[in-house]
């Protein structure tokens, strides 16, 4: 079992204790190994991190969920949702905000579910309906300050689908400059100029093709 948490373009990978191999996790720059001794260390994983003294923390631990809640419980929750969204040719829905390549998500509204969540996002910010929901892929984690305050974010990613090749309107309210639909062969080259945490999504459409 294994948890991510990105802080910015940096992130902290929670392993179990018998999975000592990293080999595999195919991370570029500073990697520090990190065993878990004590559950206050992981407050100076999180600043190393958020200072940038660290690119990767792996962090080996007897209990994944146990550190992740710990962490968790340093910031304020929120929760959003998205989705990786697909027309008939297969082309991958992205948007473009704030300087880099991103995919349709937003925070959760009060009486809502994840699902309806996830729909209404991509709905607003590209323009598209008729939107077919799929299964629940994966969920990140992210931290940010807003305002003051230290934020966790959740966020459950969609798999998502629609006729055609509908219209994109992006929504310039939230700072959507460009929606496009992406050939799948072509996403490699716009993770180059995307966060962590999308890269991650991303990642997992590559692989899959």
């Amino acid at each position: 079992m294994q948890k991510t948490i990105y802080f910015n373009n940096s992130a902290l990978h929670i392993r179990n204790s018998e999975h000592k191999d990293i080999k595999d996790i195919g991370l570029k720059g500073q990697i520090s190994y990190k065993e878990l001794s004590d559950v206050d260390n992981l407050k100076d994983y999180v600043q190393n991190l958020q200072s940038g003294k660290a690119d990767h923390i792996i962090l080996t631990t007897s209990s994944v969920e146990e550190s992740f809640n710990t962490i968790k419980s340093l910031f304020q929750p929120i929760i959003a949702a998205g989705g990786v969204v697909k027309n008939e040719a297969g082309e991958v829905l992205l948007i473009f905000r704030r300087g880099c390549w991103d995919l349709p998500k937003g925070k959760l509204d009060e009486g809502e579910s994840i699902p309806e969540c996830a729909v209404r996002e991509v709905e607003e910010e590209t323009g598209i309906g008729n939107i077919r929901l799929g299964e629940l892929i994966v969920e990140t984690y992210h931290t940010y300050r807003e305002k003051g305050n230290d934020l966790f974010k959740t966020t459950y990613w969609y798999d998502m689908s629609v006729k055609g090749n509908p219209i994109l309107t992006p929504q310039a309210e939230e700072q959507i400059e460009q929606v496009l639909w992406a050939p799948v062969n072509r996403l490699e080259e716009y993770t180059k100029q995307t966060y962590a945490s999308i890269k991650a999504v991303l990642d997992w459409l590559i692989q899959k093709k």
